[in-house]
Parts: C-alpha cells; structure tokens; sequence
C-alpha cells in the first residue's frame, strides 16, 4: 500500500470515529470511538513524522504485544518505518511503499 493511500485510510477512519463521537444517537459508543481516534491520530502522527515520545511508546507497546503473540517475527516491527528521533519534528516519512515487514 502507498503511504498516500494508507494516510488517506487513516484520514477517513479519523472522520468516522470523531462522527460517532458527535453523534447523540451513538452515544454508547462514546468511548469506543474515543479510543479508536486516540489510536488513529497517534498513527497518523507516525506516519506524519510529527509523533510524540507518547505515540512511538505507544506503537512500541503495540508492537512488543504483537511479537510475544508472535503476530510480528523479532527484530521487526508492524509499522513500516518509524521517524528518527533525531530528525526534526514535522520531517514527513519518504512517499514509499509500505510493505508488511511481518511477511518478510
């Protein structure tokens, strides 16, 4: 998958989990959205190159349950490339393919 195309997966995820936030006929779904967009504007900010220490913690907790159910092999990560933490905030990932490193 393009990085465009998955930005754009997780654009319109975003847009649907904040409706059902807004949406009084939902609201027992209130907190399952919340969590939902929590999660996604994390990932959107990975992808942005804009993630904060919580979001690569957060991704790292994920990935490291993901290893131990081995859902991810070692040494390799869900998520197609993290930012450098020493390259500048707001530096956007490379427009690359993103690859399943699970399946490599």
């Amino acid at each position: 998958m393009e990085r465009t195309a998955f930005k754009g997966f997780i654009e319109d995820q975003i847009k649907i989990a904040a409706k059902q936030i807004t949406d009084t006929k939902m609201a027992n779904t209130h907190h399952f959205a919340h969590g939902k967009l929590s999660f996604l504007l994390s990932l959107h900010r990975m992808v942005d190159g804009t993630a904060t220490r919580e979001d690569r913690g957060l991704h790292d907790a994920i990935n490291d349950v993901l290893q131990l159910l081995g859902l991810v092999k070692e040494k390799t990560t869900y998520f197609p490339k993290y930012p450098s933490s020493k390259q500048p905030s707001g530096q956007p990932l490379t427009d690359r393919s993103i690859e399943n490193p699970a399946q490599s």
